[in-house]
């Protein structure tokens, strides 16, 4: 039973990550010339949006690398970013 979720749990992944591959006719520009930009919570999450986004965004990370994410309060700074 655990091996057929695995199985239907990788389908889903391959399939998303499928659906993520820009096809010859959803060309965009560069993260410098549109200036896209993306916040994510994590560093782990920065890491992934990044790696999946290349060079088309521009990813930040709102909390610093090794700080508990459970005790993490943001300041005001962080809320304007």
């Amino acid at each position: 039973m655990k091996k057929i979720i695995v199985v239907i749990y990788s389908l889903a992944a391959i399939l998303a990550l499928a659906a993520c591959q820009p096809g010859a006719a959803q060309t965009q520009p560069a993260a410098s010339s549109s200036g896209l930009k993306v916040m994510a919570a994590e560093s782990f999450i920065a890491d992934i949006a990044q790696n999946v986004a290349g060079d088309r965004l521009t990813v930040d990370t709102l909390m610093p690398l090794g700080i508990d994410p459970h005790g993490y309060e943001p300041a005001p700074q962080d809320v304007a970013r």
